[in-house]
């Protein structure tokens, strides 16, 4: 697939390509079983040795793929970025609120900012940690009173819920740029 945009970061149009997918469910081996398990499962990953680096959303962007237009949101540290594919419902929650524009009803993720709000809680940060499959995972981290809480998350509604709380987005190292 060829894909070509206005890089953020140049004052032309180039030829870029997706860098990683999300899809929706996991990828499966013959026998219907996963070949190995998910990033949630207890990994290395996210321990004192694994560096982040803030990374900011430079925006959501449409790729032509199998004749369908398929959302991606670019995150970037300012040198370096990540294109993540997402879902049509989570690229447009994303691009409203970034926009600025209030929905006349709450979309989910304002549905679960107030919930949280209700309850306490605040995002304090969103990470996203690892990549399995060409699929990236994410973590978003709740502030409850003085406690912290980590949650899984998929990166787009992780980026949802970080923009509407102006909380940072990290990136592990090792992904960016990847």
């Amino acid at each position: 697939m060829r894909l070509y945009r206005r890089d953020p970061f140049a004052d032309h149009v180039v030829e870029y390509g997706i860098v990683a997918s999300m899809p929706e469910e996991f990828d499966q081996d013959a026998d219907g079983e996963l070949s190995k398990p998910p990033s949630f499962f207890p990994t290395d990953i996210g321990k004192e040795s694994d560096v982040l680096v803030e990374v900011e959303l430079q925006g959501v962007f449409q790729a032509m793929q199998s004749n369908q237009q398929q959302p991606f949101l670019v995150l970037s540290d300012g040198e370096r970025r990540v294109d993540i594919v997402v879902g049509h419902f989570e690229a447009h929650a994303i691009t409203r609120v970034a926009e600025g524009i209030i929905p006349e009803r709450p979309y989910t993720h304002d549905l679960l900012k107030t919930v949280m709000e209700k309850l306490g809680a605040k995002v304090h940060s969103v990470v996203i940690d690892d990549m399995w499959n060409d699929i990236y995972y994410a973590k978003l981290y709740l502030r409850v009173d003085d406690q912290e809480i980590e949650i899984d998350a998929r990166p787009s509604d992780a980026v949802a819920m970080a923009i509407r709380y102006e909380a940072p987005i990290y990136i592990s190292e090792r992904l960016l740029g990847a």
